[in-house]
């Protein structure tokens, strides 16, 4: 059972957390929009599982399975596993056993999930390699990695220096090459553009839009327990990898006031000369 005084997905996502802290285990939160179908990242035994928190007065339906299936490629993540407060129905349950995700309900123990991460390796054959762990992408996956289509993958982000290899037709993208590229080429429009611009185009360097956002909780963390010189070390950080306070999103204002001013003082000039 869980506290009473949780009444909403929100505090749902915050208790789990930190029982999951409670046990010295490591259980990072994703961000609240765009999460990629994963409310929390738990380190456990070496393994990477991707968390979806449930807070329902229903059972939890196949979509809730579906979506942190949905979630393990794009955060390298082993395993999944859903958490409710609630139960789950019979086709959200068969769709977990078929495809590996652990599922924690209303009838287990809310002061530890311990036992059931322990008996689900137990369980798991822990020796094949997830889908996660492939070394390389297909043009199919970056597809879904930057939801566009593959013609935009080829001519844009090939384009714009995406590493990549040929066999035969077919293209293939080693991850950790695609993920430094993102970070990098993130950073160097970050620099050139400001907020401004890379807002729109988050998606594209996927790498770099999760770092900025582990940065900036890291950075509004150490702020609020006034902790100098954590802010000072990741402020440094951040402007290692292109992000500063001041940054291109005032530029862009700033010339296009000069430009306006510009063309007033011209028309006022030509009236007075006149």
């Amino acid at each position: 059972m869980i506290p009473k005084d949780i009444k909403d997905g929100v505090s749902f996502e915050y208790y789990v957390q930190q029982v999951f802290l409670s046990d010295n285990i490591q259980a990072l939160t994703t961000p609240t929009t765009n999460d990629y179908g994963s409310d929390l990242i738990v380190k456990y035994k070496g393994f990477t599982f991707s968390i979806q928190c449930k807070y329902y007065v229903n059972p939890v339906g196949i979509k809730a399975v579906q979506e942190v299936m949905g979630s393990l490629k794009y955060y390298e993540a082993d395993y999944g596993a859903v958490i409710t407060n609630s139960v789950f129905t019979q086709q959200a349950k068969n769709l977990a056993r078929t495809n590996g995700i652990l599922l924690i309900d209303s009838s287990c123990d809310f002061y530890s999930f311990k036992q059931y991460f322990d008996s689900f390796l137990e369980k798991t054959d822990t020796n094949n390699i997830s889908p996660s762990k492939v070394a390389e992408w297909t043009l199919d996956d970056l597809v879904v990695r930057y939801g566009v289509s593959r013609n935009s993958v080829l001519r844009n982000y090939l384009g714009s220096g995406l590493p990549y290899t040929k066999v035969g037709r077919e293209y293939r993208f080693n991850r950790q090459e695609v993920i430094k590229w993102e970070m990098e080429e993130g950073a160097r429009r970050y620099r050139q553009y400001g907020n401004m611009r890379i807002r729109g185009y988050g998606s594209i360097f996927p790498a770099y839009k999760e770092y900025l956002d582990k940065k900036m909780r890291e950075l509004e963390e150490a702020k609020s327990q006034k902790d100098t010189d954590r802010v000072r070390a990741i402020k440094k950080e951040l402007e290692e990898h292109g992000y500063t306070e001041f940054n291109a999103d005032w530029v862009w204002p700033i010339l296009v006031f000069i430009g306006i001013a510009a063309i007033i003082g011209a028309i006022f000039f030509l009236t007075t000369i006149r």
